[in-house]
């Protein structure tokens, strides 16, 4: 069924894409804060939920990038079976 692994394979590419997206737009947000901070003369230091919503946010990239890759090799042959 290659047909069905290349859609896979697109779907795990394009929520690796989706994530690194969303990724991008939390550290950006936490930058203007940071800025924003400054600017007022407060201390800004990093809140830890903020850290943890970095975290998983570049894990499930990781996730959907492995999936998408392991999708790919199954699809032109190069998986296990």
């Amino acid at each position: 069924m290659p047909d069905f692994t290349l859609t896979m394979a697109a779907l795990g590419f394009g929520f690796a894409a989706y994530m690194l997206l969303s990724l991008l737009r939390h550290l950006r947000r936490s930058r203007a804060w940071r800025r924003e901070a400054e600017e007022t003369g407060q201390r800004w230091r990093t809140p830890p939920e903020q850290r943890v919503m970095s975290m998983v946010f570049g894990l499930l990239a990781l996730l959907g990038l492995y999936a998408g890759i392991s999708a790919l090799g199954s699809a032109l042959g190069m998986g296990s079976g």
